[in-house]
């Protein structure tokens, strides 16, 4: 992680705990709002991405790369309309995209190096398969229809009852 006065954490729901993305940014990018932060360190333009990538401390966790993109898999999820995303602080308070990153960050003393700025928020990617289906409709007409709902039902189905 490059040396940085703001520390972002980002979680993402279904992975492990220890599997949280750290980006450090300047402490300007504390001005924004969730939503503007997310898209800064998640965005959907590849040049974008390799700087991101770059600040990765692999020494720290190696898995940095992978944690990255599979965040990312969910944001481009997001971007095409397949999945609606709520945020939560630390504390597991839901936050909107439009709150001011300020609000939500809190202080932590390092040893000798001053105070840090710390943001600490989870993603939760929900898939709402109505919705979906709602916002496609002109693409599905029939038993097209009611063969997606039956594997939308079935994949409900093995999703509330953990089925691996």
């Amino acid at each position: 992680m490059s040396d940085s006065n703001f520390k972002v954490i980002i979680a993402l729901r279904g992975l492990p705990e220890d599997a949280a993305l750290e980006v450090g940014l300047p402490l300007d990018a504390v001005g924004g709002t969730i939503g503007d932060l997310v898209e800064h360190i998640l965005p959907a333009e590849d040049a974008s991405r390799s700087s991101i990538e770059e600040s990765f401390d692999l020494s720290v966790n190696p898995d940095l790369p992978e944690i990255f993109e599979h965040m990312l898999t969910v944001m481009d999820q997001f971007r095409h309309g397949l999945c609606r995303l709520q945020f939560h602080d630390a504390k597991g308070k839901e936050i909107h995209h439009d709150e001011l990153v300020e609000g939500h960050c809190r202080q932590i003393s390092g040893l000798g190096q001053g105070t840090e700025t710390v943001l600490s928020i989870s993603i939760c990617p929900i898939y709402d398969a109505l919705a979906y289906m709602n916002a496609e409709d002109h693409l599905m007409e029939g038993q097209d229809r009611i063969a997606w709902m039956q594997v939308c039902l079935a994949l409900y189905f093995l999703d509330k009852h953990e089925i691996d």
